[in-house]
């Protein structure tokens, strides 16, 4: 039986380790719904939240903002750049 996690606008399934299934993490549904605003290339989603300073919200990097808790915030913000909304 497939446990899934409720992503944006879609569900993802859980992950497969060795011990089992697990729920995917905030970095990975983060990476995710960059993903899904950008066209679908994963890799540039990835790159995009580890390496590309966020000028609008003060410089860091999504990854370093997720870290800190505020996934939220940039899950907003990410959402308002897929609909077309510039800083």
């Amino acid at each position: 039986m497939s446990r899934e996690v409720q992503g944006s606008d879609r569900v993802l399934p859980s992950l497969s380790t060795e011990e089992g299934l697990r729920m995917p993490t905030e970095e990975e549904l983060m990476i995710d719904l960059i993903a899904q605003t950008n066209g679908g290339d994963i890799e540039r989603a990835r790159a995009w939240f580890f390496e590309e300073p966020l000028e609008e919200l003060g410089g860091d990097t999504v990854a370093n903002y997720v870290t800190r808790g505020k996934g939220d915030a940039i899950r907003h913000y990410v959402l308002n750049l897929g609909a077309g909304a510039t800083g």
